[in-house]
């Protein structure tokens, strides 16, 4: 804090509002405190089912506020202060008591507000929001700059530790998808190249400056390489040894179609849920990491750590569990360029011209400057500071040769001019010949063999839950007369024996239902627990409840069979004298028409 304050330094505008000068100066003055938050609030509140976090108390005239208005049903709100600010304010105003839906901390204290304000539940609804004071907005005190940027971190953390942990609809399809073409497992590469020196080369502004170094010391040098910079790598004629993704979604295979061109001889790394455009029409080896299927099963094999979120996080421990002394990190900057660019030449970003004065987060760099960053960026740094000091206790250095990067605590900088190379040593193309197995048509086909078991076991436990289910539905229409259906408590009964069924027999598959249609699940959790219930609400929870277990079968149900089909596409693949409509007919429906070329070679 830049000097101490007191009580004593509230000051009283026209309305009567008393406000610390520092942390408002004028703010508050227009048309007063309340006339301003209402604006700016009271319709966020009002809405059912939010989580708020606000950064700033505007010297405590916002608590206030919101501590007398009505909360919408199921919304809470955390007002995060600074804790200078937040001990004079408590002094001056003597709150000693809150709406039991709010709650002003320290940011010491913030987690654990969360935690009690149940924040998985917000999180999957959809209901979590971060919101800045006046004071936040102005940072007339710049330490709201840094307070607002650790709260963007911490959410965004928690945010991909609860999606990660619970699951995500989009990655168990792409899972499924991938099933054919996940064949080997990363436990593989676990200390394939102990005391090498990598470079791992991603998609920020110094990656044009280090590429001729890189291609200078090219034989000396284990190149990894993010999937997303593979056309700039084409343009510089750079093959890499291992290029790696992880993202699903479509936009990655728009921006990474050009590693498709890569030489077979370069390794693909991936994560189980990367894009089937990619992995389907990829012609060299691939190592996948993480679990083949999203349930308990031999077909999961052990897979080395893959913390992410980011693809070179992942690039990062992969590297780490390789083996490699050294990594040498070019391209992740995690900041703006002198001149505002956030990426490299040939990127989308690029192309879209500087971002200037457009933020008013700054970070030292190596050089010694400051440089403006995003909220995203200053997540990562954060995450890939932590990272970095796993590393170095695991005796793996990470190096930064970019003056222009975010300074960051626990990864060297040393200029390119200053780093030694060791002499060349067997290529990795030979390391990865000797230690991937031979993925021959055999080998292929006693796979495909197991999966297509496999798949056809979970199918029937998947149907059972989907008619038990519909069962359930109709039993819950009978308990309150609903639908034609003569009011009778039996239904209970059977709907008692239905859940026990679920939930004992078909244990596994219940919860992996649940898992992947967490969402509909979880909007059937009370926030508001305190309210009683009538028969209409208990008989739409019933029906809501049972109905997302059968929307949820029913998805995977499709998603099982669509699976099985393509891997016994890929069989066909095998034969001698294949059925070319069933393979095109499979390539067409999965929009992989450069799979051709993985076939003929």
């Amino acid at each position: 804090m830049t000097h101490a304050l007191s009580p004593g330094y509230f000051i009283t505008n026209e309305f009567g509002d008393q406000y610390l000068y520092e942390v408002n100066h004028n703010s508050l003055n227009k048309v007063g405190a309340h006339s301003i938050h209402e604006q700016r609030f009271d319709k966020l509140i009002a809405r059912d089912n939010v989580l708020l976090i606000i950064c700033g108390t505007d010297s405590g005239t916002l608590l206030s506020h919101l501590d007398s208005i009505s909360f919408g049903s199921g919304t809470k709100v955390i007002l995060v202060e600074l804790p200078e600010i937040l001990s004079i304010i408590n002094e001056h105003l003597n709150i000693t008591t809150l709406n039991n839906c709010l709650k002003c901390v320290v940011p010491d204290d913030f987690q654990l507000a969360l935690e009690q304000f149940e924040l998985k539940n917000y999180l999957y609804m959809g209901g979590v929001e971060l919101h800045q004071s006046l004071a936040s907005e102005h940072a007339f005190l710049p330490e709201y700059q840094e307070l607002l940027w650790n709260l963007q971190t911490s959410l965004q953390q928690l945010s991909w530790s609860i999606q990660g942990s619970l699951g995500s609809e989009p990655f168990v399809i792409t899972q499924l998808e991938n099933l054919g073409d996940n064949l080997i497992p990363s436990f593989h590469l676990k200390n394939s190249f102990q005391g090498r020196t990598a470079v791992l080369l991603a998609g920020g502004p110094s990656l044009d400056d280090i590429l001729p170094w890189v291609k200078e010391n090219r034989d000396r040098l284990v190149v990894l390489a993010v999937s997303r910079i593979s056309r700039r790598l084409r343009e510089t004629q750079i093959t890499p040894d291992i290029v790696f993704s992880i993202d699903p979604h479509q936009l990655s295979f728009d921006i990474s179609r050009e590693m498709l061109l890569f030489n077979p001889s370069c390794l693909f790394v991936h994560v189980y849920h990367v894009s089937s455009k990619l992995l389907g029409q990829w012609r060299g080896k691939s190592v996948y990491l993480g679990n083949r299927v999203p349930w308990e099963s031999e077909l999961n094999e052990t897979s080395i750590p893959h913390p992410g979120p980011t693809v070179s996080n992942v690039a990062i421990s992969t590297a780490m569990e390789m083996g490699f002394e050294r990594v040498i990190l070019a391209g992740l900057d995690l900041c703006h360029s002198k001149n505002g660019y956030t990426h490299a030449a040939g990127s989308n970003e690029r192309f879209a011209g500087p971002q200037l004065g457009k933020v008013c987060i700054r970070v030292e760099t190596y050089g010694g400057w400051e440089a403006e960053t995003t909220s995203d960026f200053a997540s990562a740094i954060s995450i890939l500071d932590t990272q970095a000091k796993t590393c170095q206790e695991k005796g793996v250095r990470l190096i930064n040769p970019a003056p222009g990067a975010a300074r960051i605590k626990h990864i060297e900088h040393i200029p390119l001019e200053q780093i030694t190379l060791e002499a060349k040593k067997r290529s990795p193309q030979n390391i990865f010949n000797e230690i991937l197995p031979e993925v021959t048509p055999k080998y292929r086909i006693n796979y495909y063999k197991k999966v297509i078991k496999e798949l056809s076991r979970v199918l029937g436990q998947l149907i059972q839950i989907h008619k038990l289910s519909v069962e359930a539905i109709r039993c819950n229409d009978g308990l309150f007369g609903r639908k034609g259906i003569k009011r009778d408590f039996k239904h209970k009964k059977r709907m008692d024996k239905i859940e026990k069924t679920l939930n004992k027999k078909h244990r596994e598959f219940t919860r992996f239902t649940r898992t992947f249609g967490i969402r509909n699940f979880l909007k059937l959790t009370r926030i508001d627990r305190d309210k009683d219930w009538d028969d209409d609400e208990i008989e739409k929870t019933g029906r809501a409840y049972y109905q997302a277990y059968k929307n949820s079968s029913s998805t995977l149900i499709d998603l099982v069979r669509q699976s099985r089909k393509r891997i016994e596409a890929r069989m066909e693949e095998d034969k001698e004298s294949p059925q070319l409509d069933i393979i095109f007919k499979q390539w067409r429906e999965d929009e992989q028409p450069g799979r051709i070329s993985v076939w003929l070679s």
